[in-house]
């Protein structure tokens, strides 16, 4: 990673470097494992001068110099937000999200007698509300409320899920 190439991108430096780091897909999609790594300073300026207040870096995903016209001072979040299977209908089996072509992919083994459905936590930050999820099987039922979608499946067997 290059701090000095990437830091001439301004706003979006935390979320190049991040994939400038990782390089790819994250080692946490094979391992089955989830992380979050951040840093959030209520004082952050964007001015280097001042930067997070303790040693003028400027990583954190908040600056007041970016609440304007309706934004809430976030900054980067497709560098720390992602999709994910927040809960499964019997067992998760795989999960990948491709940062390149905006595309999350999971498989479920679907257990029919769980009766609470398979939740796709969807960032707004990748996919704004026009996310849509396909899957092999054409009768499972899905519904969407705010970042989060919904599939229930009545029968056993692997679903696999793709989201565009």
């Amino acid at each position: 990673m290059n701090p000095g190439r990437l830091a001439s991108r301004g706003t979006a430096f935390v979320d190049a470097a991040g994939r400038e780091a990782r390089g790819g897909p994250l080692p946490d999609d094979e391992l089955g494992l989830s992380s979050t790594q951040w840093n959030y300073t209520a004082s952050n300026r964007n001015d280097l001068r001042i930067g997070d207040g303790w040693n003028q870096e400027d990583l954190s995903i908040f600056s007041r110099d970016q609440q304007v016209a309706g934004s809430d001072g976030g900054r980067a979040e497709r560098g720390f937000s992602r999709p994910y299977v927040r809960a499964a209908q019997g067992r998760l089996t795989a999960q990948r999200f491709d940062w390149s072509q905006v595309l999350f992919t999971a498989e479920v083994e679907v257990d029919p007698t769980v009766t609470e459905p398979t939740e796709l936590f969807v960032p707004s930050a990748w996919y704004g509300a026009g996310a849509e999820v396909v899957c092999d099987d054409p009768t499972v039922e899905t519904s969407r409320e705010g970042d989060l979608i919904r599939v229930r499946s009545r029968r056993p067997g692997r679903l696999r899920l793709a989201q565009r």
